[in-house]
């Protein structure tokens, strides 16, 4: 991948940012996309100081997906799909008013961008694809249904595209990840569980490549590890309550504001 360039969506904050600057620190070409023009220009500062190409598209997911600027001139050697919608917080199906744009940046245009990119890939036989999943797509999650609906798809997508991508040397990956302290997760302090985006994205970039799907925090394996021993119905039950909670939290705190 070094020499080439590398892809990252939703790169104004959070995780997608810290991927952007440990991939400068890599000495890694970043094409950093986002819908933030402002956010973008502070990301693309801190780039270019590693002494390293950077490109910045402004793009938001939930009403287009840009792919006009790949093309042969450009040699792609790795797309980051970070780029997520969850809604404003936690709320029931038939509440969800976030359906439509958690469908367009999740997956439809998440879908058109990597399949823009593949088509490159699979000519010069070589590339990878990382997709940043999630963990509420491997259990029952009442309360934010349409979140992780689109997740659980990002994971079956990536393993398909794993083992449909092998023939042309292109590496597909869905990196399964638990709670990490950003304002889209909407918590604050980092902890042993919950790492800070920059540890995160160090993690992603330092472990990635062995399998279809994996979990590259070590602390985070743990606490999946007792999710999948857990009855599903004993998840669900239990995710529904802590989430209507957190769906209740937040509906009392409108009401005063």
């Amino acid at each position: 991948v070094k020499g080439k360039w590398i892809i990252i969506t939703g790169a104004t904050d959070g995780i997608g940012k810290e991927l952007a600057l440990n991939a400068a620190k890599r000495k890694y070409n970043i094409i950093i996309m986002g819908r933030s023009s402002s956010k973008l220009d502070e990301v693309y500062s801190l780039i270019i100081k590693e002494n390293v190409k950077c490109k910045k598209i402004i793009c938001d997911f939930s009403k287009e997906c840009i792919t006009s600027f790949i093309n042969d001139s450009i040699e792609i050697g790795m797309l980051i799909n970070n780029v997520g919608c969850v809604g404003e917080h936690p709320k029931l199906f038939g509440e969800e008013s976030s359906v439509s744009e958690m469908i367009n940046v999740n997956i439809y245009n998440t879908f058109l961008l990597t399949q823009k990119v593949l088509i490159s890939m699979m000519n010069r036989k070589n590339g990878v694809i990382l997709n940043i999943g999630s963990f509420t797509g491997d259990m029952p999650c009442p309360v934010l249904s349409v979140y992780s609906s689109t997740k659980a798809m990002i994971r079956s997508w990536s393993e398909s595209l794993h083992y449909e991508m092998r023939p042309y040397n292109v590496h597909v990956e869905c990196i399964n990840t638990g709670y990490v302290a950003t304002k889209m997760s909407k918590i604050k302090k980092p902890s042993f569980f919950v790492p800070s985006a920059k540890t995160y994205a160090d993690s992603v970039l330092n472990s990635f490549g062995n399998s279809s799907v994996s979990i590259t925090y070590f602390p985070h394996l743990l606490m999946y590890s007792v999710i999948k021993i857990l009855p599903r119905t004993f998840l669900g039950i239990i995710t529904f309550f802590s989430l209507s909670r957190t769906r209740n939290m937040a509906i009392e705190k409108k009401k005063i504001e």
